[in-house]
């Protein structure tokens, strides 16, 4: 996944950057629309970004009669939870 995004932003900087992200933006959109949990970073830094996708997730759980007890966010744990998800909606 790396090197595709790598890739990617080689081409951002190369190419028209709009065409590029109109471009990727349809070949993700069926990926996108099977999301769970939407979160829309917008302009927003990333520590408020970070604990929106948290509250996301709580949330969806909660729907799903999952009993969260709080604790501290672990960074590593948040990134494996997305690459895993990011690999199960690449099947």
């Amino acid at each position: 996944h790396l090197d595709k995004l790598a890739r990617e932003m080689e081409d951002l900087k190369e190419g028209d950057p709009r065409t590029i992200l109109e471009k990727l933006m349809i070949e993700r959109d069926p990926t996108y629309a099977k999301a769970d949990v939407v979160v829309d970073s917008g302009e927003t830094a990333v520590e408020k970004v970070v604990d929106a996708i948290v509250a996301a997730i709580e949330n969806a759980l909660t729907d799903f009669g999952v009993v969260i007890d709080y604790y501290p966010v672990d960074p590593q744990m948040l990134t494996e939870l997305i690459d895993a998800g990011a690999a199960q909606a690449a099947e």
